[in-house]
């Protein structure tokens, strides 16, 4: 692992270069920038009333004499989860260790030096009456510490959508996550004293600064985060004590916060050519970068939201790395902070059923449950079904729709009857509960029930084969009934054509393949009462066959049964969802029939080059390892997983999203996965699609808590199978 740290040995020159430090819900850019060092802090569900994920602000250290005069590393230690800094002035050495206590959620930053330093802290909040801020954050500084925080003093992104919607009758059903919430923390640092306010800029925003100073060898900094629904500032200020007080009782916080990360490297590991570590070597940064990738999501492993898609807790100012939609402070971003668009949002939980971290994969499921008693109370006030929830597929944290349009639909084509993402996180819970052994099945299978409800009394017409009429409906975002022929953005709520008989589609082939996958599972897993179990058989069994179409001499899945003339108007690859993320089709001997027409249609099915595409959320290098076709997987995941270009090489992006884009890391995880190891038709399958002579260690888990471990170096291949009576079900592949 030591191999992977990442090392800065010149300072960066803007929050760009920075290095992702983090744990429990917590995340931190950090860098040192003209004898400075910064951090920004970020806490998961710290939203504002726009609607924005605020950072909790920004921290600036100085030391005087200056440590950096002669040497300077940073190094990210991978392993141990902390970021050290090591600098030197003539015979003067100075350390600065940066960590997040896993319990507490505390950021730590120590400098200890050989001489005494004049040691300046800055807190730099950029939310003030003089930047035009509506509601500016609050800041409280005396000695030894500053207190900042912001408060939700009214709902307005909640409000405003609810009327956007005309929801105010059920508003009260809704979760309203952003009523009295309260977000922000406290810096301690002890025998510093306050030293007064004064004006700052980054990135040309104005801020103001608040410095602590003090003179020592050693300084302890420690900032506590902390975010709350309390009915006021002075019930978050409590619980926030109350943290701190049980942090500094607590004992042995580092340590154990070493143990968390050593167990978690341990649970599962990718390792390419290790060999012969090469950071000019792409087989070998796809390695390095896997593991980058996951340490990122684990700084979140414990939120109360889950990791965003677009940046998670990690984005910077909007100038640095730029932004389409008009961010300007480092609290914005493309596609909004309280949006959890849900296409995107799979992208970095697939990957975690692999790589065992089951954990971290409850913030997302949570976020579904809090969403489904007004999910219901929505669906039945716009179509009039009962016990039955249609989620938008971008959806906020209220579940109300990001880019609402009229009767309970969005206005953009693109999303208007793409809904069913909530399928896919319903298959992939039951897929959680296969891998894990979860015994408390109830609420993940409510919430599917739930969802099939929707379909089950929304497409109930059937047509003259007996078989359900899926309309109106969309294949992903991509497949219409029309072009687009206006731009989304441009025409806008009022000027969206809303007739579906002129823009949906008929039974799109990814919809069908979606039902089909849950029900099948559902019904072998024998979940549900007696009645649920009728109702699952019967519309599984009404369930339209797989559309298909004749190209280039060749039958393939088609995107939708009707009409035979489509629409593209996005880049998705809907064809192949029977492979992933519904694994339908794979390779194994009793499937040689459906995977040439997987296969061909992976070759001969698309319509436009850019659905082959690599950027972001794209997957097709996924199909390809799920098909076991080895060189167009490789190629894909080369490209997929490369360094960033950017100085922190994760740091992927903008792609479709924003940087650092997390649909890239988790799309390049899952590829690399499935190349290594798939579970299919009660086999196992090792190195599926794993180019012959590339040397790989690994620790991937397949099911009912089931773990492979394997080695394939200079041609020889060893495995270990953690449940012994496994062994009879490996298939080897290389």
């Amino acid at each position: 692992m030591k191999d992977y740290n990442v090392v800065f040995t010149s300072q960066s020159k803007d929050a760009g270069e920075s290095m992702p430090l983090g744990g429990r819900d917590i995340g931190c850019n950090v860098w040192v920038e003209k004898n400075s060092l910064y951090l920004y802090m970020a806490q998961s569900g710290a939203f504002d009333e726009y609607g924005n994920m605020i950072k909790a602000g920004r921290l600036r250290i100085d030391l005087d004499p200056n440590p950096f005069e002669d040497f300077f590393r940073q190094e990210l230690k991978l392993k141990e989860g902390f970021i050290k800094i090591s600098a030197r002035s003539g015979q003067v050495d100075t350390l600065i260790d940066l960590w997040v206590d896993i319990r507490h959620g505390a950021i730590h930053i120590e400098i200890d030096s050989s001489i005494d330093h004049k040691i300046t802290a800055y807190y730099e909040n950029w939310r003030t009456e003089k930047n035009s801020y509506k509601y500016p954050s609050k800041v409280i500084a005396k000695d030894g510490q500053i207190t900042f925080y912001h408060e939700i003093e009214e709902e307005t992104h909640f409000i405003n959508k609810v009327r956007e919607e005309g929801l105010e009758s059920i508003a009260h059903r809704l979760p309203n996550v952003q009523k009295d919430l309260v977000s922000g923390g406290r810096l301690v640092a002890e025998g510093m004293v306050f030293k007064g306010k004064e004006a700052g800029e980054y990135a040309g925003l104005a801020c103001d600064s608040y410095l602590l100073e003090g003179r020592a060898k050693r300084q302890d900094l420690v900032i506590y985060l902390h975010l709350a629904q309390p009915s006021s500032p002075k019930g978050w200020e409590k619980e926030l004590k109350e943290l701190i007080e049980a942090d500094k009782k607590a004992s042995n916080q580092r340590q154990d916060t070493l143990n968390w990360w050593s167990q978690f490297w341990d649970r599962s590991y990718v390792h390419i050519r290790p060999n012969n570590p090469d950071e000019n070597d792409i087989d070998w940064q796809m390695g390095r970068n896997y593991q980058l990738f996951r340490y990122m999501l684990a700084c979140n492993a414990y939120g109360k939201y889950p990791s965003k898609f677009n940046g998670g807790l990690f984005i910077v100012d909007p100038p640095i790395w730029g932004a389409r939609f008009g961010a300007k402070s480092p609290d914005e971003r493309d596609w909004g902070g309280i949006v959890f668009t849900a296409q995107n949002q799979r992208h970095l939980y697939w990957p975690m059923l692999k790589s065992g971290d089951f954990d971290m994969m409850t913030p997302q499921f949570d976020f579904y449950f809090r969403l489904l008693e007004g999910a219901k109370a929505r669906s039945n006030f716009f179509f009039g079904v009962e016990d039955a929830a249609c989620i938008p597929e971008q959806v906020d944290a209220n579940g109300l729709s990001a880019f609402y349009g009229k009767d309970g639909l969005d206005w953009a084509l693109h999303v208007r009857y793409h809904y069913g993402m909530a399928l896919d996180f319903g298959f992939m819970m039951l897929k959680y509960i296969e891998a894990t052994g979860e015994k408390e099945v109830d609420k993940y299978i409510d919430f599917i029930a739930t969802i099939i409800n929707f379909y089950d009394q929304m497409y109930d017409k059937l047509d003259d084969r007996g078989k359900r009429i899926i309309f109106p409906s969309t294949a992903q975002e991509t497949y219409h009934k029309v072009g687009l022929t206006d731009d989304w953005a441009d025409v806008g709520r009022q000027g969206a054509n809303y007739n579906e008989d002129e823009v949906a589609v008929t039974n799109p082939a990814d919809l069908i393949y979606a039902l089909r996958a849950v029900l099948n599972k559902l019904l072998e897993k024998g979940y549900g009462n007696e009645k649920q179990k009728k109702q699952w058989e019967t519309l599984r069994d009404e369930l339209p066959p797989i559309p298909l179409e004749q190209k280039n001499g060749h039958t393939v899945i088609a995107p939708c049964e009707y009409p035979k003339k489509y629409y593209k108007i996005n880049s998705e690859f809907p064809q192949l969802y029977p492979c992933y993320p519904f694994h339908e089709i794979g390779i194994g001997e009793s499937n040689n029939k459906d995977l040439k027409l997987a296969i061909d249609t992976y070759y001969y099915g698309w319509d436009e080059e850019d659905q082959l595409g690599n950027l972001s959320w794209q997957h097709v290098g996924v199909f390809a390892a799920r098909l076991g076709l080895v060189e167009e997987a490789y190629k894909y995941q080369k490209d997929k997983l490369k360094d960033s270009g950017r100085r922190f090489p994760a740091f992927w992006g903008p792609g479709y999203d924003y940087v650092p884009d997390h649909n890239w890391g988790g799309t390049g995880m899952t590829g690399i996965q499935e190349m290594l190891v798939q579970n299919f038709d009660g086999r196992i399958y090792l190195l599926p699609a794993w180019p012959k002579g590339l040397d790989v260690e690994f620790k991937l888990w397949v099911e009912n808590m089931t773990y492979v471990e394997v080695s394939y170096l200079d041609g020889r291949l060893d495995y270990r199978v953690s449940d012994r009576s496994r062994e009879k079900d490996i298939v080897v592949c290389i």
